[in-house]
């Protein structure tokens, strides 16, 4: 199956927003963002880069392997803060996710 990323909290106001990576490719996710692989089943706190070694945020990450999971696959959860006075999704959460689509079209290639 492909790598597949999707929003687990929905479109709506929350103060956290939560994204969830499946799929052959999802254990790269550490890699992605630079931060040190969590143990399965653990929720770490996670400072998270982009490439340029910006910090994006800090997250709650939760590594969840293979085949015990919805998709048979290992699944990563991430928790970010999502700012609900300005807008429905925070900056944050965009970079998290704009950096991944961006994977994701590569990937295609």
């Amino acid at each position: 199956m492909d790598t597949i990323f999707s929003s687990a909290t929905g479109n709506f106001k929350s103060a956290i927003k939560i994204i969830r990576v499946s799929g052959k490719k999802s254990k790269t996710i550490p890699d992605i963002f630079f931060y040190k692989q969590t143990n399965p089943k653990e929720a770490s706190v996670r400072k998270l880069y982009d490439k340029d070694q910006n910090l994006i945020d800090k997250a709650i990450v939760i590594y969840f392997p293979g085949p015990k999971t919805a998709t048979g696959e290992d699944l990563y959860e991430i928790h970010i803060q999502n700012n609900t006075k300005s807008c429905l999704i925070s900056e944050a959460t965009l970079k998290v996710w704009d950096y991944l689509v961006f994977l994701r079209s590569l990937n295609k290639r």
